[in-house]
């Protein structure tokens, strides 16, 4: 707010010099509540229920968490910060990944960059010229010099105490032994030192440890076998390591993290697990008695006891004594907080180092800040403020959240699907892909008046923006007081208006605009501009021959023909299919409907004020902006209700989305937030967009959405369940994974064992004398038959309707060897697809029990392509469409992934983690698992790093489906669908089955 009038005071005292302010003033006192007057909107927050409203509001680009600044303390901004090492002064540097760069934290806090130049890319150098790609982990020898793995370059550097930046080995992706250049590595992560200057690099991609001496000969010291390992005992291979951390005596401390276990290798390369028993989970104790959550980052004390960063959902820091013993210092709730113990909160913390006075630091990565922890197991924030600044103004080209706006005001959308965004005080016209990248088509930083070629042109506040079918742009250039045109090839001119302030009909250059505001364009190719202090609506021909349409002039209210009409700042204006013009009369607090011969009516509102309702009964508060959708229904911006309101071609009123209060919260109808919107499109499927001036954003109202109501079916009946399938009958399969049976749900709610003891084991049998190690998937056949992925015994077992148990396909046979399988679908034929989890492959097992790859190299990683050309990373549940088409739940690389009859492998939706509707790429998933089909092709998927269900249309399209407001979840994991096309969900965090019926 206090920027706000900041800006105000500036645009005042420019009264005198550009006459072109008192409309600005008017449209902050308008947009944004308290500004000048010192009042509030106010408004009811709606209730929130366990069904989701009509219309889903997510955040489309613009905006997040992270940034770039350097500065001391809370000033300082990072951008996932992965790793930490201190040298001998106390100084702390930083392996800033998403900023590309290695940054320096000095003992009072001052953040600087030590080396990086910000941006992704590979050079050596000095400082800033250096380029990085990924940074993410980092140790520092006796001297002072620095190593890095440089994860996306595939290579370790090395930076002097000059910040002199060079390569030790590696040349780019790939695995190999070797010297310098002639080395490869894949994924390489954590870095530790021993006495000698030895390097150890814990090499993710690989699952092995690679030894590089002080002249870069590269060695692989331990394990490895790259996923494919003939091997499955837990003590020998390794699963994702990720940290290291070297003691005294050169033995090295590796966190195995998909292992949850710490390994220690001896200097003779022995390899031993000495904390944690394999199971995800949190325990403390002795040794294996102890239980880790995907452990990360680790340091080691002069004492010798160790200090991993543990918990992806827990968030702790633990500790582990000579001995062995493993106790929590600090954290235990993902979050935010300073604090003591347990009351303190970290959010994905990872990397971590030690002082000489014993104070942890901890690149806290989900919350942008490093962390102090004293001895004592108190937290403090060290540097980073982490803060989302919502209203934060910028410019940045990009993707998605990587982009910034600077107050957009308007909105139009070509018959592609491209966004056109009036970046107003950026001066600028923005592009935005349907994927959500964001570009710069014309306008420099520089505000200004220049035709030219795209951002040689230079733009006054550009406020409003239409699109014809040529794919012709028209921009109301409020500062300047002209309408521009850019054309398809980007070339920026000017239509009409003379700059100067004022008001004359004409052609080009002689007519004047006091004020121009909104701009809408029929079938004709003629353009209708919202004329706002000259209280009148203009029409431009296509030759720039500008006329008074509507209006008389004088501000006010009167309904009437042509001239006999009055407006009082009209704002925003749309057409509909039968060329009649909307216009959001902002002052008078109402829509107005002009049809073709000039005749003004209203079309909705009155009194200032909130309501729904029909016609005059309605009620706005300074509406500016309207669009209109192909069945001539009309969607309002109602910018100090910070709402977008609804009105149907007979003029009933309905609010779409907004709680009434300003803020800023993606989620459902009255749960979501804008601050003061002021435009509105719509796209060619129906999705609308908003401009969300005062949070610097592009909204995306996803309409006609699925209504979903959750209920708990069954709660607290199993232990850790992951798996569920539904037969035709109606009754329920789930794998009760934590006890180790196969439940049955009867359509009445009825639960029984259908099969295991309860003890792990591999026996077959029938009912209860079968056992089960971990069973996850299950699929039903047409007869009945159960086939489960029982994950810990690498096997495929099959269920008769009478549960007798047995064993399909199994690892005792190296060619078919699996290694925690996972999710498992079944096709037509009663051919079954398994996922091959830990040798991220998809395999295809017959009826009769043959087993072949059917995508997968078994390398872990993304690639698209043909059978085993594609790379998974954890892939986890599975389904099977009509066409036979197979669609994965890609755990590790947070994509939902399509594979044809054919096996060619193609991304559907999903590209990195997080949480963003939208399609394709632009969407984004924190860890989805399970996965099921309707029978019109939509998959539904659990996403239990963000609580959610979440549904992907044929097309790639993701959107919300349940897990907000008041129906939540907590670690939602398999699905299936009935025959009624309710949805079930195994709860695994709550032991439970949930069931969603879908309106």
């Amino acid at each position: 707010m206090k920027r706000l009038v900041s800006l105000l005071t500036g645009i005042i005292r420019e009264t005198y010099q550009n006459k072109i302010v008192p409309f600005f003033q008017f449209l902050f006192v308008a947009l944004v509540p308290g500004v000048l007057s010192g009042c509030s909107a106010t408004g009811g927050s709606g209730q929130v229920d366990d069904k989701a409203s009509g219309a889903t509001v997510s955040t489309f680009a613009g905006g997040g968490k992270g940034g770039y600044a350097n500065g001391i303390g809370s000033v300082a901004l990072f951008n996932g910060p992965l790793d930490i090492a201190i040298d001998a002064a106390g100084n702390l540097y930083v392996a800033d990944l998403g900023n590309h760069s290695i940054r320096k934290v000095a003992p009072d806090g001052t953040v600087s960059t030590f080396a990086g130049s910000g941006k992704a890319g590979f050079a050596d150098g000095n400082g800033s010229t250096a380029q990085f790609r990924y940074p993410s982990g980092i140790a520092i020898d006796k001297a002072g010099n620095l190593y890095v793995a440089d994860s996306g370059n595939g290579r370790i550097r090395k930076i002097t105490k000059k910040g002199e930046v060079s390569t030790l080995a590696g040349s780019h992706w790939g695995y190999g032994d070797g010297k310098g250049n002639d080395a490869r590595f894949h994924g390489p992560r954590g870095i530790a030192i021993d006495k000698a200057g030895n390097l150890y690099v814990v090499e993710e991609g690989q699952n092995s440890i690679r030894k590089v001496t002080p002249d870069g000969m590269v060695s692989t010291y331990a394990a490895g076998e790259n996923n494919n390992a003939e091997s499955i005992e837990f003590d020998v291979e390794f699963r994702a390591p990720y940290g290291g951390a070297m003691d005294k005596s050169d033995n090295l401390y590796v966190t195995d993290t998909h292992n949850n276990c710490i390994r220690k290798i001896t200097p003779k390369g022995e390899v031993s697990i000495f904390a944690g028993n394999g199971k995800e989970g949190f325990a403390d104790g002795e040794g294996s008695a102890a239980q880790f959550d995907k452990p990360r980052g680790i340091a080691i004390d002069a004492a010798g006891n160790l200090y991993v960063t543990d918990g992806k959902n827990r968030a702790n820091i633990r500790k582990i004594a000579p001995n062995g013993e493993v106790s929590t210092l600090v954290g235990g709730v993902k979050g935010f907080a300073d604090g003591a113990g347990s009351g303190a909160r970290f959010y994905e913390p990872l990397g971590i180092a030690i002082d000489v006075a014993g104070n942890l630091y901890v690149a806290d990565y989900g919350n942008n800040r490093i962390r102090k922890v004293t001895p004592a197991g108190e937290v403090s924030t060290f540097a980073g403020s982490g803060a989302t600044v919502i209203t934060e103004e910028g410019f940045a080209d990009g993707m998605g959240s990587a982009a910034q706006f600077n107050q957009p005001t308007n909105i139009a959308i070509d018959a592609t699907g491209i966004i056109y965004v009036a970046d107003t005080w950026n001066h600028r016209i923005r592009r935005i892909t349907p994927e959500g990248y964001v570009s710069t088509l014309a306008g420099s930083h520089e505000e200004g008046f220049a035709d030219g070629e795209s951002q040689a042109a230079k733009f006054r506040f550009p406020i409003d923006i239409a699109i014809d079918g040529a794919e012709n742009l028209y921009v109301v250039d409020l500062g300047n007081r002209r309408i521009r045109k850019i054309s398809k090839n980007g070339d920026v001119s000017t239509l009409a208006g003379s700059g100067e302030k004022g008001f004359a009909d004409g052609a080009g250059s002689v007519a004047q605009f006091n004020d121009p505001s909104g701009i809408a364009i029929d079938k004709a190719g003629n353009l209708f501009v919202t004329d706002s202090s000259n209280h009148r609506i203009r029409k431009v021909t296509q030759e720039g021959v500008v006329s008074t349409f509507a209006g008389d002039g004088e501000k006010g209210f009167a309904d009437g023909s042509e001239g006999a009409a009055r407006f009082y700042r009209p704002s925003g204006i749309a057409i509909d299919s039968a060329d009649n013009l909307y216009v959001a009369d902002i002052n008078n607090n109402r829509i107005r409907k002009i049809t073709p011969t000039g005749n003004v009516s209203t079309f909705a509102g009155g009194e200032e004020g909130f309501a729904d309702g029909s016609g005059g009964a309605a009620r706005f508060y300074r509406p500016s902006a309207i669009a209109t959708d192909k069945a001539d229904n009309l969607y309002v911006a109602d910018s100090r209700n910070h709402r977008v309101r609804k009105i149907t071609p007979s003029g009933n009123v309905s609010t779409l989305a907004g709680s009434g209060t300003s803020g800023y919260a993606d989620d459902k109808g009255a749960s979501a937030r804008f601050n003061a919107p002021s435009g509105v499109a719509i796209d060619a499927t129906g999705n609308l967009y908003v401009a969300d001036f005062g949070n610097n954003r592009i909204r995306k109202v996803a309409l006609n959405v699925t209504r979903a109501t959750v209920s708990t079916y069954r709660g607290g009946a199993y232990l850790w369940p992951e798996g569920i399938a539904a037969d035709a009958a109606g009754n329920l399969y789930v794998a009760d994974t934590g006890n180790h049976r196969i439940r049955k749900i009867s359509p009445k709610g009825n639960v029984s064992t259908l099969a295991g003891s309860g003890e792990k084991g591999s026996a077959d049998g029938k009912g209860e004398a079968a056992q089960f190690n971990e069973p996850v998937g299950i699929a039903v056949d047409a007869a009945g038959n159960l086939y489960v992925a029982d994950s810990w015994n690498h096997r495929i077992r099959r269920i008769t309707p009478e549960g007798e148990v047995s064993t399909l396909a199994d690892d005792k046979r190296k060619a078919v060897r699996f290694v925690r399988p996972r999710g498992i679908a079944i096709d037509k034929e009663g051919n079954l697809y398994v996922t091959d989890t830990d040798r991220h492959r998809i395999r295809k097992v017959t009826p009769e029990g043959e087993v072949s790859t059917f995508a997968g190299s078994g390398n872990r990683g993304f690639a698209d392509g043909l059978g085993k050309a594609a790379w998974f990373q954890d892939p986890f549940g599975i389904a099977i469409d009509a066409a036979g088409n197979l669609y994965v739940a890609d755990f590790g690389n947070r994509r939902i992934r399509k594979i044809t009859k054919e096996g060619n492998v193609t991304t559907l939706a999903g590209g990195g983690a997080g949480f963003a509707d939208g399609f394709g790429k632009a969407a984004g998933f924190a860890s989805p698992t399970g996965i099921a089909i309707d029978k019109a092709g939509n998959l539904y998927v659990s996403d239990p790093g963000n609580n959610l269900i979440r549904k992907v249309t044929p097309a790639g399209e993701v959107s919300l489906l349940a897990g907000r407001g008041e129906a939540k979840f907590v670690g939602p994991f398999g699905i299936a669908i009935d025959a009624a096309n309710n949805l079930h969900v195994v709860e695994r965090q709550t032991h439970s089955t949930r069931k969603i019926v879908i309106e």
